[in-house]
């Protein structure tokens, strides 16, 4: 079940000042689960203060273009508010659908938007989950297979040497690697 009704109308009106009360109340709900989730990562690293990723972490997907751009806006939103620097574990994790076009220019915007920001993210990346459902196939995904294999490898290859070459210093301190659709 969704952590609110009706999330889908929502997420494509996430900046209408008419969905204002709907939207905070999705990120309120959000919130809550992912406060559970920093709570008990801290619980459990003074438990076990040599572990080096957090015990418990909380995806945010979305399954379709028309969503995505506000997707990404509340995993910002949330990742800014729970994946602050000074955290030892992140607790929120956005997810990239990489057989999209723009989805490796998006991993870029994310971790400079985070960078500037001062908090930290953690990137899921799917090779392909939802491709299938697209409407707009031809302008928003990739032409073929291997433009969609080499972009989901360019954006690992990417994202996993920049968090062994920045270690702690690293923006991105969190890889999902998802490889639906083989």
């Amino acid at each position: 079940p969704a952590v609110f009704s009706d999330p889908k109308n929502v997420l494509k009106n996430f900046k209408d000042p008419k969905y204002l009360t709907k939207r905070n109340e999705l990120i309120e709900n959000c919130s809550k689960i992912i406060e559970h989730a920093c709570n008990k990562n801290i619980e459990l690293s003074k438990q076990f203060p040599n572990r080096n990723a957090p015990f418990i972490i909380v995806v945010i997907d979305a399954e379709s273009f028309e969503l995505q751009q506000n997707v990404y806006l509340l995993q910002r939103i949330l990742s800014e508010k729970f994946n602050k620097n000074e955290n030892k574990f992140i607790s929120v994790v956005g997810t990239i659908q990489m057989y999209l076009k723009q989805s490796y220019d998006m991993i870029l915007k994310e971790l400079k938007l985070a960078g500037e920001g001062n908090y930290k993210i953690g990137l899921k990346l799917v090779r392909g989950a939802y491709l299938h459902t697209e409407t707009n196939r031809s302008e928003v995904i990739h032409d073929t297979k291997t433009d969609t294999d080499d972009n989901y490898n360019k954006g690992i290859a990417f994202v996993a040497n920049d968090i062994i070459s920045k270690g702690d210093k690293a923006v991105c301190s969190h890889l999902v690697v998802a490889s639906h659709n083989d």
